[in-house]
């Protein structure tokens, strides 16, 4: 993307924000929230109450968050096809508007086949107002210095999962978890829908003198484009034992409502460092920034590794490796940028699959490598190698990067 007015550069700097970049941010940020935050953070409370309700196993259960995080990686390609011929705000309302069906067509439900269907129309509903509209929204309004707006937008996935978690719970345990859903829906109504209907992109204009397609401006040379895939798959990989947290803990030695703080600390890490790296990619390079934050989360989880059964270097450690969440978002988004430039739609679309995938595996093989060995530290080893690799390979491109420019 070109942009002819250079105000539209965003320096770093709070006091240059715009109203109208406010408002913007802040209706980014709830449709993020209220749509990924909450839907992927808060579906884990409702796989005991479905499963005995309907007398089923509760990894059949799980396989609802499993189809919401494909479908959403799946679809993300379709969309920026779509954003070609619509409105960015018409896509955003129908992603809410099919998000509110989804949910409360679930919470009709009694037969969890039919609960596949929903939760698969949930992800594709989640894929029209997640990542990459969003991001593409904040590179329109805030050009290509968007790392601190883009760390606030994104670290309202975990505020969201954070606030809401303890209140749908609540609401499972008095009315049941079809009012759960219905509760879910309703805030997608009244918080996201008036967002996605007046949310809008800024107008892009090209230079006329410039007698050049956007789309032929940048050309990612091979290398460079395998080892950006390559960092984001370890990127999401990394963030694989997030969801085994509670489990470590208890294995470990400590209470459930210990472990419970643990998961606490993991959250709180995912809003501090993805506004941390948000201002950091702004003011250094931001793969170099995104290289910088994820390798706390390998000191967190060489700390977990050797020293979970201490409650205080537990808690630190969970704290750490919680930045893997800066990671595998404000980082890829940051990373895709530096490296796709005016393709980046196109190349982060694609990510998104490998994104699902990625994550998807990962959550399933730790449990597979936790009830082989009967530990966790098989499964952290595997982290520790996998944030290493992720590391390894962003300071690679980066230097990649840097020789670029310097032989132009």
């Amino acid at each position: 993307m070109v942009f002819n007015d250079e105000r539209l550069y965003y320096d770093g700097s709070m006091k240059n924000y715009t109203k109208e970049q406010i408002f913007v941010l802040l209706k980014c940020c709830l449709i993020i929230g209220c749509s990924l935050g909450m839907i992927s953070n808060c579906m884990g409370i409702f796989f005991s109450p479905i499963s005995q309700s309907l007398a089923v196993n509760t990894a059949q259960v799980s396989v609802i968050s499993t189809l919401v995080s494909l479908l959403n990686g799946f679809m993300a390609p379709l969309f920026v096809k779509f954003v070609r011929k619509f409105r960015i705000h018409t896509l955003m309302t129908f992603g809410v508007l099919l998000d509110i069906t989804a949910l409360i067509s679930i919470s009709f439900t009694r037969n969890i086949y039919l609960m596949y269907v929903f939760a698969a129309l949930a992800g594709m509903g989640i894929s029209f107002t997640s990542f990459v509209p969003a991001t593409m929204v904040m590179r329109s309004w805030f050009g290509e210095r968007n790392g601190v707006p883009n760390g606030i937008m994104m670290s309202f996935t975990g505020i969201a999962g954070a606030v809401l978690n303890p209140v749908i719970s609540r609401i499972i345990t008095a009315y049941g978890w079809t009012n759960g859903f219905r509760v879910m829906a309703l805030i997608l109504l009244v918080l996201s829908l008036p967002c996605a209907l007046t949310i809008r992109m800024k107008e892009e204009t090209v230079a006329a003198s410039s007698g050049k397609r956007i789309a032929s401006v940048t050309v990612i040379p091979m290398k460079m484009y395998v080892l950006l895939f390559a960092s984001v798959i370890f990127l999401y990989m990394n963030a694989g034992m997030n969801v085994h947290t509670a489990s470590m803990g208890v294995e470990a030695g400590h209470s459930l409502q210990f472990s419970a703080t643990l998961v606490s600390c993991v959250m709180i890490a995912n809003v501090v460092s993805k506004l941390i790296l948000g201002a950091l990619a702004d003011h250094i390079y931001p793969i170099k920034a995104t290289a910088i934050v994820v390798s706390f989360s390998f000191i967190g989880t060489l700390i977990l590794l050797f020293f979970r059964g201490n409650a205080a270097a537990a808690v630190i450690g969970a704290f750490l490796y919680g930045f893997v969440f800066a990671g595998n978002t404000v980082g890829v988004t940051m990373t895709t940028q530096a490296v796709a430039k005016e393709r980046y739609s196109e190349v982060y679309s694609r990510l998104a699959i490998v994104n699902a995938l990625a994550y998807a595996f990962t959550v399933t093989f730790l449990g597979f490598l936790k009830d082989t060995s009967g530990s966790y530290s098989l499964p952290l080893i595997y982290i520790l190698c996998s944030i290493a690799l992720s590391i390894l390979i962003l300071l690679l491109l980066h230097k990649m990067k840097m020789a670029g420019k310097r032989a132009r």
